[in-house]
C-alpha cells in the first residue's frame, strides 16, 4: 500500500530547500515505513472497524482475526502489532483454542484491560486447570468478562477463585454470568450468607451485570454501582421477593433492568397495595415471562416514577388484567416509549394500555399475528375520542405490503387532525427505495427501514452479543 506525497512542482520539492534530502514530492512513502506509533494507531482503528462492521466475505470465509492478519504481513508490521497491547485485549477462552493461544493473547495484552469470554465448554470436557491458572493471573486486568458454563458438579475452578479473590477489580465494567446446571440431580452449592458472593472486595467501576441460570442465587458480584442489570431465570430454583428486592435496590444508580423467566417465588410476594420496591432512577424496563404471571406482578410491585421506556415480550391480554385494574397502573407518569414483541392484542386491550400509559410518544410493534395491526386502525380512527395516543411521534411496525393503504390513511388522518407522526419505521430487509407503497406516505412523514431491533439500552457503546431478548 502506497501513500502519495504532495504534487511535484518544476523539478523541485515543494517546501524544501536545496539542502534538504528528504524524499522528493514525486516519490511515495510505503505504509510499512510509517512511524511505529502511527502504524499502531492505524491497527487499532482497523480492528475496531472490522469488529463492528465485518464484511460479508469476512463472515463467510472465517478469516483470521484482524490482529493475527496484520501481524503476519511482514516483520515490521509484526513487531508493531505485537507491541500494541490493546490489539490483544479480546481473549476468547473456548475449546477450539489451545492453551498456548490463550497464553499468547494474555502475554501480549500486558497490563492493558482485557475483555474475556469463557464459552462453549461442555461438561464432559471442562476447562483445564492450566487455563484457569492463566485467567487467574489476569483477573486484575479484566475490564469486560463473559462466563458461560454448565456445572456437572457444585463447584467450578474459575468461579471458586472469584469467590475468594483477595482484591478489588479496578477496571471491571461489564460482567455476564450464565451458570447452568447440566445435571438435573446436581446438588447446588450452598449460597453465601452475604449478598455479595463473588469479588467480595469490590468492583468500583462495574456498570453492567447479567445473571443467568443459577447465578442470581449463588454468584452475585458487588452491585452498588450497577447501571444496567439483566436477571434471566432459567432454572427451577425460585427467586423469592426479598432476594429480588435486595438485588434491585443494591445500586442507587440502577437505570436499566431486564427480567426474563418465571422462576420467582410469587407466593411470598406482598399482597397488592403493599409497600412497593422503590427504583427512583429506573428509566428502562424489559419483561419476558414464560407463563405470563411475571408482567402484572412486577409492574404492580415496583415504584419507578422516572420510567421512560417499557418493553414487554410474549405478553398476552390476560397477563395484564391485574395491572390494568390496579392503582399501580398510574404509577409510571414519565413513560413515553412502549415496545410489544411476539404478542396479540385486541382493540379493548390497546385502549386499556392507552389509559394506563396515555403519554406515549414512541410505540414499537414487533411480530404480531394480525395481518394489519389493530394499532394502525386505532391510531388513525376517524373519531378523535376513539383515537389513541395523540402525542405519538414515532411508530415502528413490521412491514407487510398489504398494510400500505392502512398506513397511508392513518398517517394522513393524523396529519389532518394536527396530531401528526414525525417518523414511521418499517421493519424489512428491503431498501426503502423498493417500497413503492411508501412513496405517498413520505409526503406526510419521514420513513425509514430497520432490519433488527434497536440496541438496548439506548446509548450503549458496544454490542451485547449475549442479549437474547429479541432473538
Amino acid at each position: 500500500m502506497l501513500i502519495s506525497s504532495a504534487d511535484h512542482a518544476r523539478g523541485s520539492t515543494i517546501g524544501l530547500d536545496q539542502g534538504d534530502h528528504r524524499p522528493a514530492a514525486t516519490e511515495y512513502t510505503p505504509l510499512s515505513h510509517f512511524p511505529e506509533d502511527v502504524l499502531s494507531h492505524m491497527f487499532i482503528v482497523g480492528q475496531i472497524h472490522v469488529t463492528t462492521h465485518p464484511s460479508e466475505d469476512h463472515v463467510k470465509t472465517k478469516l483470521l482475526p484482524f490482529e493475527l492478519l496484520v501481524s503476519h504481513v511482514n516483520h515490521h508490521w509484526r513487531c508493531v502489532a505485537i507491541a500494541t497491547p490493546s490489539l490483544w485485549r479480546n481473549v476468547a477462552v473456548v475449546p477450539e483454542k489451545t492453551i498456548e493461544e490463550t497464553q499468547t493473547y494474555l502475554e501480549r495484552s500486558k497490563t492493558y484491560p482485557t475483555e474475556i469470554r469463557v464459552d462453549g465448554w461442555p461438561c464432559e470436557r471442562p476447562m483445564q486447570p492450566a487455563i484457569v491458572a492463566l485467567l487467574e493471573q489476569n483477573i486484575k486486568y479484566w475490564r469486560w468478562v463473559v462466563i458461560n458454563v454448565s456445572l456437572d458438579y457444585p463447584y467450578h475452578l474459575l468461579l471458586d477463585h472469584l469467590e475468594i479473590y483477595p482484591a478489588a477489580l479496578a477496571h471491571l465494567v461489564h460482567i455476564s454470568l450464565s451458570i447452568e446446571g447440566a445435571n438435573p440431580s446436581l446438588q447446588y452449592p450452598t449460597p453465601e450468607p452475604d449478598f455479595t458472593q463473588i469479588l467480595k472486595l469490590g468492583a468500583p467501576r462495574l456498570e453492567f451485570v447479567r445473571l443467568r441460570g443459577i447465578a442470581p442465587q449463588f454468584y452475585r458480584p458487588p452491585m452498588t454501582t450497577v447501571v444496567t442489570l439483566h436477571i434471566e431465570l432459567t432454572k427451577a430454583i425460585p427467586l423469592n421477593h426479598s432476594t429480588l428486592k435486595d438485588i434491585l435496590t443494591a445500586s442507587p444508580s440502577l437505570t436499566n433492568f431486564s427480567l426474563y423467566g418465571d422462576r420467582i417465588h410469587f407466593p411470598d410476594w406482598p399482597p397488592p397495595g403493599s409497600e412497593p420496591i422503590h427504583l427512583p432512577r429506573l428509566k428502562s424496563l424489559r419483561l419476558w415471562g414464560a407463563h405470563g404471571w411475571i408482567y402484572s406482578n412486577v409492574l404492580c410491585q415496583i415504584s419507578a416514577p422516572a420510567l421512560y421506556s417499557l418493553y414487554l415480550k410474549e405478553v398476552q391480554e390476560s397477563d395484564l388484567e391485574a395491572f390494568w385494574v390496579s392503582p399501580a397502573s398510574h404509577n409510571f407518569p414519565s413513560l413515553r416509549e412502549l415496545t410489544f414483541c411476539d404478542f396479540d392484542f385486541s382493540g379493548p386491550s390497546y385502549r386499556k394500555t392507552y389509559t394506563a400509559f396515555p403519554h406515549i410518544t414512541k410505540f414499537t410493534v414487533l411480530n404480531t399475528s394480525f395481518e394489519i395491526p389493530i394499532i394502525v386502525r386505532l391510531l388513525g380512527h376517524h373519531s378523535s375520542s376513539a383515537r389513541i395516543w395523540p402525542q405519538l411521534q414515532e411508530l415502528s411496525v413490521i412491514y407487510n405490503m398489504s398494510d400500505d393503504q392502512q398506513l397511508y390513511d392513518m398517517v394522513v388522518l393524523r396529519a389532518e387532525a394536527r396530531t401528526p407522526l414525525v417518523k414511521l419505521r418499517i421493519g424489512t430487509s428491503r431498501p426503502l427505495s423498493t417500497l413503492v407503497g411508501m412513496v405517498p406516505v413520505q409526503r406526510y412523514v419521514e420513513v425509514e427501514t430497520f432490519d433488527e431491533p434497536e440496541q438496548w439500552p439506548e446509548g450503549m457503546g458496544y454490542t451485547d452479543e449475549d442479549d437474547v431478548f429479541f432473538q
